[in-house]
């Protein structure tokens, strides 16, 4: 099936590459074309991967793929084994194509070269910003790293980079030259400029390569959307530029209304309560600048749940010194670190440190010591912020 995928793009980098997949989906939606957009993780039902349209796949739906593709996973017992993630991949790729899209969007799941979503021939390849993370997998250098990223460029075809470290994007411009990419790059050859912001969102002004202005605005918080935007905005441009019809007013509707659930996604207010997925220290960073830049608030609570094979430490140094109180807990995963070992990371940089064993009793203990000027500040998982969704869902909220 994926040789027949209908126009595949597909999304790799660090951090960003989802939120930037929700929003071609979203302008493309907009323009009136069948949108398919594969992503992970989820953050409450595994069916919320495969979307058409902006809709989830149907438990039937998923139920028959299963089915269908059980006994292949079987018989291929002999040539190695298949990860859950390459069964999700296939299981995506004809859920597509039987729904009939006229566009495919995959972001890719580790890495790049090596990734099951790389099995298709992408007719666009997006890099968002690149960073030390899965260094276990990807290797322990951005250079490496970056390597990996720029396996889903293919000769011929369009590669757009977001701002990279020297390093990284010296790596990305060497691979889209020798394979004879045409390769565009935020900061060269489209640039943006924020406006303004609060905590509804922000508007942004994108400069394309003429030099024409274009105005929009984004639901979505903190500045470095607006350079996953600007990506976006700069293989849209392309496409429409070479037959695919995204009218300006599409656009302008498709930043508008994009969502993209638990990365800076603000609940509620008196207290706050923000939920970003930040696992690694650069997103971390990010998450603390807006913070920060947008949430006066008095006295700030971090509910914190990581997994064990993450920079814990340096998640730890990039949010403690902007947090009052930690509150050590786990998401629902067995790759959670124990809350007690990060608690015992967590005393060395904070004063208040207190430990919860699961996410309801933290969000919990949050409130109990949130006041209405307070900030509580849930991260380190897709995973936790998965769980305090649900929470807050059967709350009604």
């Amino acid at each position: 099936p994926h040789e027949h995928v209908p126009f595949p793009i597909l999304v790799a980098g660090t951090k960003g590459k989802g939120s930037t997949a929700a929003m071609l989906s979203s302008v493309l939606r907009e323009a009136g074309h069948r949108v398919g957009l594969f992503t992970s993780p989820h953050l409450r039902t595994v069916l919320e991967r495969f979307q058409v349209d902006g809709e989830p796949m149907r438990e039937h739906e998923f139920a028959g793929l299963i089915e269908e593709l059980w006994p292949l996973v079987e018989a291929r017992h002999t040539t190695g084994y298949r990860t859950v993630f390459e069964i999700l991949t296939a299981m995506a790729l004809l859920h597509f194509i039987r729904q009939s899209v006229d566009v495919s969007i995959f972001e890719v799941g580790v890495g790049g070269r090596l990734d099951s979503t790389n099995v298709v021939e992408p007719r666009l390849s997006l890099i968002t910003s690149i960073s030390l993370d899965h260094t276990d997998l990807l290797g322990s250098t951005v250079d490496a790293i970056a390597q990996e990223k720029a396996g889903i460029i293919r000769g011929g075809r369009l590669a757009f980079s977001s701002p990279q470290n020297p390093t990284a994007r010296a790596v990305i411009e060497q691979v889209s030259s020798a394979l004879g990419a045409e390769l565009s790059l935020v900061g060269r050859d489209v640039d943006y400029q924020l406006q303004s912001q609060n905590l509804r969102g922000q508007r942004f002004r994108v400069v394309d390569w003429r030099g024409t202005r274009h105005e929009f605005q984004l639901p979505l918080l903190g500045r470095f959307q607006l350079e996953n935007a600007c990506l976006a905005f700069s293989a849209l441009d392309a496409v429409r530029r070479n037959g695919l019809a995204i009218s300006e007013d599409a656009l302008r509707r498709g930043f508008a209304r994009v969502e993209w659930p638990g990365r800076l996604q603000l609940i509620s207010e008196r207290p706050y309560l923000v939920l970003d997925g930040a696992h690694n220290p650069a997103s971390a960073r990010a998450l603390a600048e807006c913070i920060n830049e947008l949430i006066p608030s008095r006295r700030r609570i971090l509910v914190m749940g990581i997994m064990n094979n993450k920079d814990v430490e340096g998640v730890l140094d990039e949010l403690a010194p902007h947090m009052t109180t930690l509150i050590a807990t786990r998401a629902d995963t067995p790759r959670a670190l124990d809350p007690d070992e990060l608690a015992a990371l967590g005393r060395m940089r904070m004063a208040e440190v207190e430990v919860a064993e699961d996410a309801a009793s933290a969000l919990k203990r949050a409130r109990e010591l949130a006041g209405e000027e307070d900030l509580i500040l849930v991260t380190g998982s897709l995973y936790l912020v998965g769980n305090v969704l649900e929470l807050l869902e059967r709350e009604g909220r």
